[in-house]
């Protein structure tokens, strides 16, 4: 999919290969976006998140049947400013949510 902008160029963007998608993450480690099977998908909530719906978007299923989260698919036919204006969103959420917390080491007891 040629993009019609690109998520990475919101500040601080880190893009990773992940769950065999390209996956844009905030700064503070939080996943905003991603590309899977040449479609762009976003994590939004609210207004946001019913905006991208009304526009021709789809919600992103795990599973047939089966929504996952707030994440919605932008329309190849939406204009730049309005994809680029819900992404832009989209990384606000995340970076409102603050880090993302740190996975707890186990301490190794000793036997």
């Amino acid at each position: 999919m040629a993009d019609p902008f690109s998520p990475a160029s919101l500040p601080g963007v880190v893009v990773r290969s992940m769950f065999g998608a390209r996956c844009f993450l905030a700064p503070n480690g939080r996943m905003f976006a991603f590309v899977a099977d040449d479609r762009l998908f976003l994590r939004l909530s609210g207004p946001e998140y019913e905006r991208l719906l009304a526009a021709g978007g789809e919600p992103f299923m795990l599973r047939p049947g089966v929504p996952f989260g707030r994440w919605a698919s932008v329309p190849p036919d939406l204009d730049e400013a309005t994809a680029m204006a819900l992404a832009q969103a989209a990384y606000r959420a995340v970076m409102d949510e603050g880090a993302r917390p740190r996975a707890r080491r186990r301490r190794r007891r000793l036997q």
